[in-house]
Order: structure tokens, then sequence, then C-alpha cells
């Protein structure tokens, strides 16, 4: 029987211990699926490449969100998630290309498999073993803006002279890509070279969203726009970017 360890990652984190797992559920205020503490303590997930499908699922799947020990990682998601929901029932552990979130639930050893889906909850599996016989990966793929996001100014070269594009209709372009990637340095290159840059406001809403606040200073540098930015800047995690947002508004005296 497949496991899901058997397939290939991209390491995002260190090796999770016990300890590490007993303080998550701590922190979410119960157990967590058998199936799925077993592969967080044997691989403690990471992105997925090549990418993981899975025949209940219409996008691919791009990372399992590992367990960090000073709960940065998993945690901050589960909050994030749960931020604006009743209850902190659900534990999100995967992301997909469609910005969905692959989730379980808290305080059940053996859990169904959900999907969150654009204000949705949906069962796809009805537990984590049958949700793994779903998954498959290829082989050989060819890569992706999200990985050429996580690499340097000579990979995003290579990449174009095999043919990539950095700014595809449909996607979000490589330089908002290396915002969600948290890849500060090649983002900057990308602004200093004005490559890559698609739809500057999608790159300001990405930093937003993502609370990136040294990558939208950058972009306000380049023409970014204030409102764009201001208009999503919300919740109790964005306090200091609202306040810097706020420091560039004029003074009701000018």
């Amino acid at each position: 029987m497949m496991i899901l360890s058997d397939f290939e990652f991209r390491k995002s984190g260190e090796t999770a211990s016990e300890e590490t797992l007993s303080q998550l559920e701590k922190e979410v205020g119960g157990s967590v699926d058998f199936g799925y503490r077993q592969f967080i303590l044997s691989t403690n997930g990471g992105v997925c490449w090549p990418r993981l499908e899975s025949c209940v699922l219409e996008y691919p799947i791009l990372v399992f969100y590992s367990v960090e020990a000073d709960m940065s990682g998993l945690i901050r998601v589960f909050h994030d998630f749960n931020e604006y929901r009743r209850g902190n029932d659900i534990l999100p552990i995967a992301s997909t290309l469609g910005d969905e979130e692959i989730c379980l639930k808290i305080g059940q050893t053996s859990s169904p498999v959900l999907l969150a889906s654009h204000g949705t909850l949906l069962e796809i599996a009805p537990n984590w073993e049958a949700f793994v016989a779903t998954l498959s990966q290829p082989e050989e793929v060819p890569p992706t803006l999200e990985v050429v996001a996580q690499g340097s100014w000579d990979e995003v070269c290579a990449f174009v002279d095999d043919g990539g594009d950095l700014e595809p209709d449909g996607e979000i372009s490589l330089l908002a890509q290396t915002i969600r990637q948290d890849n500060f340095p090649l983002f900057d290159r990308l602004v200093t070279e004005r490559v890559g840059w698609g739809n500057l406001d999608e790159a300001v809403q990405t930093a937003v969203i993502n609370n990136r606040l040294s990558f939208l200073k950058r972009l306000f540098e380049v023409g970014g726009s204030v409102q764009v930015a201001a208009e999503l800047a919300h919740g109790p995690k964005r306090q200091e970017m609202r306040a810097y947002l706020q420091s560039l508004q004029p003074s009701e005296s000018e």
C-alpha cells in the first residue's frame, strides 16, 4: 500500500519529533489523525515536487505544511484559517494550486479528509488512507513559476532560455510568486531589472495577503498602489502594515 512519505518533497522544515507533535496538539486543542501524524514524523511535509495529483482534486497539491518547533509553520496556518470561523476544529494541512486547503478534523484519530474551497468545506475522502490512495506523482515535469520563484536569478535566466514564460496568462507573475515564496533577493533583482512583473497591483495584493511588509515597501518605490494595499490590509496580523500605510497618507492639515 502506498504511503504519503513514498512521494517526493522538497523539505521546508526540520524533522518533527513526538514532542513537537504533542505541542501542536496542545496548540490546536486536540489530537490529530494517526496516519497524518505518522506522515509528519517521517517527512514533516514540504513542497510537492513533482506536483501531487489526486483524482478527487481539480488542482494539484503544492505543499504540505511543516510542523515547526516554534509553532511558526502549521500553527500559523491554523490560526489564519480559523480566524473568521466559528470554532477551531479544522486543521489545514496542505494547499493546492487553486488556493484551496486540504484539512482534517481535530480531535479524531481517524479523520475524514476535507477540502476548503471558496467558503465551502467538502469531504473528499473518508479517511487518511483512502485519500493517499488517490494520489499520484509524475516522474518528470517542467519547472513552474512557483519552483522558479524559490531559486536564483541564474535559474530564472535558464528558465527563460528554455522557453519559460514569466508572466503567463491566467496565472500570477514570477514577481508575485517570489513574494509568496518569501524570496526577497530574487524579488529585488526582478524589480531592479524590471523583469517578470506582470500586473503590479497583483504583486501588491500578494504582498498584503502574505503579510510581506518589506516587499510592499519595495513595490511602492516602483509605483505600487497604496490604495490597493490599504483596501486589503485587514486583520490583527497586519497591524504593523496598516500603521505603515497610514503613515503614507497625507494629514488633514496638508
